[in-house]
């Protein structure tokens, strides 16, 4: 099935905070080696997300949301995010910031080449 990739819409911000969720650290249930994320968001900070980063791609598969890509230039990066704010000021260039990348942890999602097709995506 090949996925359909696009730009994320306030309409998906639930999903995205229910597809985090579902491979955060502390509510993954399978075996970590493929993979997981250190801390999603809520559905309002993703619309927040979805409105100010220029790079915020989601990916579906049959109509389901299956991963998502959330990125933007380092001009937007906030004074507190701290590590990211250090990176910046050492980089003569600016540059883009992968803040998250997922990809739904169900068997039948995993090795597909979905985190990839969106990598492919952000910098088409």
């Amino acid at each position: 099935e090949t996925p359909n990739i696009r730009l994320a819409r306030p309409s998906d911000a639930f999903d995205l905070e229910q597809l985090a969720q579902s491979v955060s650290l502390k509510h993954l249930k399978s075996n970590i080696k493929d993979g997981f994320l250190v801390s999603g968001f809520l559905a309002k900070e993703y619309s927040k997300f979805i409105r100010d980063a220029e790079h915020f791609l989601v990916l579906h598969v049959r109509g389901e949301l299956v991963g998502f890509l959330l990125a933007y230039g380092s001009e937007k990066i906030k004074q507190e995010e701290e590590l990211n704010m250090h990176i910046k000021t050492t980089m003569c260039e600016k540059f883009v910031l992968i803040k998250q990348i997922c990809v739904s942890s169900y068997h039948h999602h995993r090795r597909k080449g979905y985190a990839s097709s969106l990598y492919k995506e952000l910098y088409a």
